[in-house]
């Protein structure tokens, strides 16, 4: 998760809030230089009041999605890197399928978004359903998706452990 990589971008190519998105050249490789060193996380720790606009939610989280349309009107970014408190991973089954879920709380807000960190998810999907403390998590990288059925859900994308 803190690998320092050279990638070469062609070009910026916002769409609405998502306005980190970049082209990446297919053509040249990527290439491992470094690991930034976890001590020094903080530093890179972004501090918003809140995750995006709260009050909408999805009948399995809580504070996990926005208005697609609100989204777009008033957001200006979709990826944070933030330190949680209290986390708690959960392995559920919404569905027909395992889903793994974060719940934390960031100044003072409770939130649950699902994770698609993939690494996390083949560990934590092959246990019981369930929660499960989360000790060594250090700073979740949360995202916001693009539009799904009217909403824009927030996810937690990845986990650094330390």
């Amino acid at each position: 998760m803190l690998d320092i990589v050279d990638v070469t971008l062609i070009s910026a190519q916002p769409e609405d809030f998502q306005t980190e998105n970049q082209i990446v050249d297919t053509k040249t490789q990527w290439v491992k230089t470094g690991e930034y060193p976890i001590a020094n996380i903080n530093q890179l720790l972004d501090d918003p009041p809140t995750l995006w606009i709260n009050g909408y939610e999805s009948g399995k989280g809580l504070n996990d999605r926005v208005p697609e349309q609100t989204a777009k009107e008033e957001l200006q970014s979709s990826l944070l890197l933030i330190r949680p408190n209290d986390l708690v991973l959960r392995v559920t089954r919404p569905w027909d399928r395992k889903e793994l879920r974060a719940r934390f709380s960031f100044h003072g807000i409770m939130y649950d978004f699902k994770i698609t960190d993939p690494i996390l998810e083949s560990e934590y999907l092959k246990l019981d359903l369930g929660q499960y403390d989360a000790d060594d998590a250090v700073a979740l990288c949360v995202s916001l998706a693009p539009a799904f059925n009217g909403n824009c859900y927030k996810l937690v994308a990845g986990v650094i452990r330390g």
